[in-house]
């Protein structure tokens, strides 16, 4: 409960919520109101992300914030099975996570919007943050988290992007001019492995990732025009969409190398918006269309048609690549 209005933003596993203020606050924001775990978080005239741990009956075990004086908003959340979790999202101005505690990190921006992404201990304590910046706008779109306990961050970028600025492990993702999918990977206690772009010369963007037993991963999105993925590897793909956008299915392996790549969709503007694995491979996919015959598996004996402007799309195998 609070002052003016609250969102919630975001669930994952172990009853964890993450979640951010959608307005404003100029009093207060208070969680269990009139239960012995009542807790009330102060805030100010800024937007801040919150997050808090309930037990399996509703109960609030504790709240923490994150933030400074300017906008925060998260974008996603994966938990770990000892209870701790990694959230991704965005910032502008500055902003600071585990304010007080021994690893309080902040970062400010460069220029406009820039994206965070940070670790946390079970009791919501901070773990490790890195910030991704750049002269354009960038967001930390989704994370998925693979078998070794590494982190793929699925990364919405502008322009360049400097991951580990002035740091050791300081890495740039150029800005070819054209949309492209891009993702950064990070140890589980926070070092950085790679920062990747693939692409070209379409506009190709990954929304959102999710991990398969093996510790390679999967990320949808959306590609038009004239697209390749994997570019001066043996499985470059190619693939030209019908119209304004298709449906984007790109495969990585846990070094970061195309395994395959797909479109699917038909005319009009269509997206893959999010996706869940399942240990024996398969996956659905939930997207989104402006309308039109959109066709699936096309080619295949799985072929299918639909008008729907909500898809939920389920894969048992490999679609073709196409």
């Amino acid at each position: 409960m609070g002052v003016l209005t609250d969102d919630c933003f975001s669930l994952t596993t172990f009853a964890y919520v993450t979640c951010f203020s959608s307005v404003r606050y100029f009093g207060t924001l208070t969680f269990a109101p009139g239960l012995p775990e009542e807790t009330t978080l102060p805030f100010a005239d800024h937007f801040d992300v919150w997050f808090a741990r309930y037990a399996a009956d509703g109960t609030l075990q504790w709240v923490r914030r994150a933030g400074a004086r300017d906008r925060d908003r998260p974008l996603d959340s994966a938990s770990y099975p000892d209870g701790s979790f990694v959230l991704t999202g965005m910032f502008e101005g500055s902003t600071r996570f585990g304010e007080g505690e021994p690893n309080e990190t902040s970062f400010d921006a460069v220029d406009g919007r820039e994206l965070w992404i940070a670790r946390f201990h079970a009791d919501g304590a901070l773990d490790w943050a890195y910030a991704g910046v750049g002269p354009g706008r960038t967001e930390g779109r989704s994370v998925a988290l693979l078998i070794d306990g590494s982190v793929i961050l699925a990364v919405r970028a502008d322009g360049d992007v400097t991951f580990d600025e002035g740091g050791p492990n300081e890495t740039t993702i150029p800005d070819t001019g054209n949309g492209q999918v891009k993702f950064v990977r990070f140890a589980a206690d926070g070092t950085l492995l790679y920062a990747k772009s693939d692409g070209g010369p379409g506009n190709e963007g990954m929304g959102t990732v999710a991990s398969f037993a093996d510790g390679s991963f999967l990320g949808v999105g959306s590609t038009s025009g004239t697209g390749v993925l994997g570019v001066g590897t043996p499985n470059e793909t190619s693939f030209v969409s019908d119209a304004e956008g298709d449906l984007l299915y790109a495969h990585y392996g846990a070094d970061g190398n195309l395994r395959w790549a797909c479109r699917e969709g038909g005319p009009g503007d269509d997206s893959a918006r999010r996706v869940a694995t399942f240990p024996d491979g398969s996956f659905v996919v939930l997207g989104r269309s402006d309308g039109g015959t959109k066709t699936f598996a096309k080619g295949t004996a799985d072929e299918t048609q639909t008008d729907a402007r909500h898809l939920i799309v389920g894969y048992a195998r490999v679609p073709i690549v196409r």
